[in-house]
């Protein structure tokens, strides 16, 4: 409800995806905007400026794709899918007892099961507030929950399978390049928390 879809921009989204079987996902450019308190008279202000949580996975190998997303991760939940695609990315997520990897494994199947393409049209409009942020930021606490080794071993197998059915590698293969991609999701999540935190003490 605080993210605002370009009715022209899908349609122009739709026919590319139409066009191009290849490609699971398409996107265009997006902006975000947050309504600030000032510290000092409280009035709230309003700042604007481009979104860059939109961008694109062209490389022809599903492994390459997984390896680059999880090094700069993004949210192409937000992209355009076909209905039938969409759902099969997203079918098995209500089995994770931990909400994070209820993002992280769909978006990464959308990755491996097909390239995803941003197009120049004006797309998306998102709304920042804190509330985003209150599970997506809190690393150590994501994964000392008991709930997380649990989640991780599902997530797991289920990039795994779907890498061996794009890549047409064996079960080890496939488990060596998506434990390799997670582990670059793990060391960006707890750098970016740790400079969201020194930025805060800072200000």
């Amino acid at each position: 409800d605080d993210d605002f879809l370009v009715p022209n921009s899908l349609e122009k989204c739709a026919d590319f995806l139409e066009a191009h079987p290849e490609y699971r996902s398409v996107q265009g450019k997006g902006m975000q905007f947050e309504y600030i308190k000032g510290k000092s008279d409280g009035e709230l202000r309003l700042s604007c400026g481009p979104y860059q949580g939109l961008k694109e996975a062209e490389s022809e190998c599903a492994g390459e794709r997984l390896l680059q997303f999880l090094d700069d991760y993004w949210v192409p939940m937000f992209s355009l899918h076909r209905t039938r695609e969409f759902y099969e990315d997203y079918k098995s997520t209500d089995l994770f007892l931990n909400m994070r990897f209820t993002e992280i494994m769909p978006n990464c199947l959308t990755i491996i099961r097909g390239k995803s393409k941003s197009i120049d049209c004006f797309y998306l409009v998102r709304q920042g507030h804190a509330e985003r942020w209150i599970w997506a930021n809190n690393y150590l606490d994501w994964i000392s929950k008991p709930s997380w080794q649990p989640s991780y071993e599902y997530f797991h197998n289920e990039i795994t399978q779907a890498l061996v059915l794009e890549m047409g590698v064996s079960q080890e293969e496939a488990s060596v390049v998506a434990k390799k991609a997670f582990g670059k999701y793990l060391v960006k999540s707890a750098l970016k928390e740790k400079i969201l935190e020194n930025n805060s003490c800072l200000s």
